[in-house]
């Protein structure tokens, strides 16, 4: 068994990162991530990538690739591409309070999604009556095998529109 896992890091490790494309997962505006409202993402300590006011609650995969983390609250999903590049959506602020209340999900970790996949549904109105701010936050978890993570349309975006482009 060990011989198998041992071949399995090293097919890992034999991955090269190529330049890929991430797509909007969300239709709203889309705005620097620096501008956000919430410190650690906007201090980019995470990595860098791109912030979205949604106008739309439906989140949808930006990169085909695995769902590495499918966190119990439905707030934040993490994909790694089959490119291995490695991709975290955050959906609002502090909504990891909310418990999963207001989103709904059939995610589950391990699984393969298509880019433009539908992953996650959330309330918008009701997250905001509950006085939470529903800001999504896509950020690239690997950003510094990366020479540039390059943001490529602020403003109006609907789900599926080149949101970042990444340079090796």
């Amino acid at each position: 068994m060990d011989g198998e896992l041992e071949n399995t890091y090293e097919e890992l490790e034999d991955i090269k990162l190529e330049s890929e494309d991430i797509l909007s997962p969300v239709t709203g505006k889309a705005f620097e991530l620096s501008n956000a409202k919430d410190d650690v993402f906007s201090s980019l300590s995470l990595g860098d990538g791109i912030a979205f006011t949604p106008e739309e609650g439906k989140i949808y995969a930006p990169v085909t690739g695995e769902i590495t983390v499918a966190y119990p609250t439905k707030h934040a999903i993490g994909i790694k591409s089959d490119n291995g590049l490695e991709v975290l959506i955050h959906i609002g602020i502090d909504t990891v309070e909310l418990n999963g209340k207001y989103f709904e999900s059939n995610i589950k970790q391990g699984m393969h999604v298509k880019a433009g996949e539908e992953l996650v549904s959330f309330d918008i109105d009701k997250i905001k009556e509950a006085g939470y701010d529903p800001t999504v936050m896509m950020i690239v978890i690997n950003t510094p095998e990366y020479k540039a993570i390059l943001p490529k349309k602020y403003g109006e975006v609907k789900h599926g529109d080149l949101a970042i482009t990444t340079q090796v």
